[in-house]
Order: structure tokens, then C-alpha cells, then sequence
């Protein structure tokens, strides 16, 4: 998706989306084939109306949150306590 929100400005080559996005240029080409395989690129290396409804899909969906860890129940509470280490410095 990083690709197609890259191709929606010019130039749309393959050198050039690289640049942007930070891929490597053979991992830009791959993306690009896969793309125009599965409908998302024209023939101008436009993205189509099917990219666009994707991108709006991805743009509108709830970040993922992370896991909580997993507890026992009970809080922490250290039994001994440092000083800070500027105390004997």
C-alpha cells in the first residue's frame, strides 16, 4: 500500500518509487507486477478505482492495538529499594 499511495503522485516509475518509499528497486518491481496482476495499477501505472476503495479501507480502519501482558493478578511491590547512583558519585 506504501507503493500505490506513492504512485499517486509523479513521476511513476520504478526508480523514482524507490526513492520514495525507501524499497529497493527490485522489491518496487515486484510490488508494481503484483499490482497490476491483481487489478490495483492500469496500463499507465495509475492507480485504478479498486486501489483507491483499499487505500480509504486501510486509512479508516482502528490501528491495532498491542496485547496487554498477562498478569497473576497481584501488584508489584519491589522489596528493596536503590538509591540513585548521583547519591555516592
Amino acid at each position: 500500500m506504501l507503493v500505490l499511495t506513492a504512485l499517486k503522485r509523479r513521476p511513476r516509475n520504478a526508480l523514482a518509487l524507490s526513492g520514495r518509499t525507501g524499497l529497493t528497486l527490485v522489491e518496487v518491481e515486484e510490488i508494481i507486477a503484483d499490482a497490476r496482476r491483481d487489478g490495483y495499477l492500469d496500463g499507465a501505472m495509475k492507480p485504478t478505482q479498486r486501489a483507491y476503495v483499499a487505500l480509504e479501507y486501510l486509512r479508516s480502519s482502528d490501528p491495532p492495538t498491542p496485547p496487554l501482558p498477562k498478569t497473576n493478578g497481584e501488584f508489584y511491590c519491589p522489596k528493596s529499594l536503590r538509591p540513585p547512583r548521583r547519591a555516592f558519585g
